[in-house]
C-alpha cells in the first residue's frame, strides 16, 4: 500500500468511529522529528522545494473536503531554524 491509500483507512476508521482528524504536517522527511539539524525546520528543503508543500496541501484539502470529520489542518509542527540549511522561518514582513 502506498502511503495515502494508508492515510486514506485511517481517515475512514476514525470517521467511522465519529472522532474529529486534524491533518498534520511534522516534518519534512520521514524520520524523527526535530533537531536544529535535521533539514526539517520549515516546510521545504532542497530535497522538497515549498510548491510541492503547497500541492500536498491543496490535494489534501480535496481529498477530504466532504469528509466532515477532517476538521482542520496542522500546516507546519514546530517550525523552527535549521542550522546546516540557513534557513528560519519567517512569518511577517519585518520591514
Amino acid at each position: 500500500k502506498t502511503a495515502l491509500q494508508v492515510l486514506d483507512e485511517v481517515v475512514a476508521a476514525l470517521t467511522a468511529h465519529n472522532i474529529l482528524i486534524i491533518l498534520n504536517n511534522h516534518n519534512t522527511d520521514a524520520g524523527w522529528c526535530c533537531d536544529i539539524l535535521d533539514g526539517s525546520g520549515v516546510w521545504y528543503n532542497s530535497r522538497y522545494p515549498e510548491s510541492d508543500w503547497i500541492s500536498s496541501l491543496r490535494d489534501l484539502s480535496e481529498r477530504y473536503k466532504d469528509n466532515p470529520y477532517v476538521a482542520a489542518f496542522d500546516i507546519r509542527n514546530e517550525p523552527r531554524a535549521s542550522l546546516n540549511t540557513g534557513q528560519y522561518p519567517v512569518w511577517a514582513d519585518t520591514k
